[in-house]
């Protein structure tokens, strides 16, 4: 793990803070008093001053190092993977386990750790199935992917397998790591959420709503990433889904607006053209319909916001 260096993501590591004259008493005092936070022995972070660690992005963070820390501890021998694994390769994350980190040990049977904070799977894996980095071993995106759809859900499995795939991975990746799975327990959820997945997808939530629309069956399966283009052929909008032919669908996450920020723009300056852009797709005759996190976790408050608008399009 040395050639990792672990206090470039702000990581504090006990023995660096001792050799600089620090005891072990400050840094559990400092603890205690909240302006450290301790994510695995002998390991510590800056406390969050502004309020942010219950965000997504910040957890994850923070998890990502605890994860490093665990390898750090001496649990190199194994291979990373699972959230953990997802958590190095940028892989986004939907309902994730963030309390342990997770490891697989190359043989079938008696995976186990005495250390409460890891969990230890027993699996073997081929060397394509793994990547060799400086210091560690990770499980590769395909089966990261699949191992985590083998102990998630179908929404955990298919939010993971499309960003794999959006990410890189191929089919015949896939397919592989799924052959060899065999019978395990779980191989039956991976193999329909690697059938279902789509690259295409750009994010989780658009993932989750696919699976949200999946399970309704008066809701026809959508296209995504749709291109619409004006009379003159001249391009309008890239829009998340369309649906039944003009019916619109977008997933309006809080970092939306943030993320596709144009130079030199507000976030109310990016509020206004995305108006001008609904606009135009209204003017052109079609319908959007919009929904967030919150509907997505009832998925009856989303049927009901789609089958509205299939309506106000004259498609029910």
């Amino acid at each position: 793990m040395g050639d990792y260096d672990l206090t470039a993501d702000g990581l504090i590591l006990r023995r660096t803070a001792v050799s600089a004259g620090f005891s072990d008493h400050a840094l559990q005092a400092a603890t205690r008093q909240g302006s450290l936070e301790r994510v695995y022995r002998g390991m510590y972070i800056p406390a969050s001053s502004d309020g942010d660690a219950r965000g997504r992005v910040e957890r994850e963070r923070r998890y990502r190092l605890k994860v490093l820390g665990a390898v750090d501890a001496g649990q190199g021998t194994k291979a990373v993977s699972h959230w953990s694994a997802a958590a190095l390769l940028g892989l986004p994350m939907f309902d994730a386990d963030l309390d342990r980190v997770h490891f697989t040990v190359n043989r079938t049977g008696g995976g186990r750790s005495r250390d409460r904070a890891c969990r230890v799977h027993a699996a073997t894996w081929e060397p394509d199935e793994v990547l060799d980095l400086p210091g560690l071993l990770v499980t590769t995106l395909a089966r990261t992917a699949v191992d985590i759809a083998r102990i998630g859900s179908f929404d955990q499995a298919v939010c993971v397998c499309d960003a794999a795939l959006r990410m890189g991975a191929t089919r015949t990746e896939f397919e592989n790591v799924l052959a060899r799975a065999g019978r395990r327990k779980g191989v039956g959820n991976a193999r329909a959420a690697v059938a279902f997945a789509d690259g295409a997808s750009e994010s989780v939530g658009e993932s989750l709503s696919r699976t949200r629309m999946d399970a309704m069956p008066d809701v026809p399966v959508p296209e995504l990433q749709p291109e619409i283009f004006g009379p003159a052929g001249e391009f309008v909008a890239r829009t998340d889904f369309r649906i039944d032919g003009h019916l619109l669908g977008e997933f309006d996450g809080k970092g939306k607006y943030i993320r596709y920020l144009r130079p030199g723009e507000t976030p109310a300056d990016a509020v206004y053209r995305e108006k001008r852009r609904e606009e135009r797709l209204n003017e052109l005759g079609f319908v959007v319909a919009r929904w967030g996190w919150d509907d997505l976790m009832r998925p009856q408050r989303l049927r009901e916001i789609l089958l509205n608008n299939l309506r106000r399009a004259g498609l029910r």
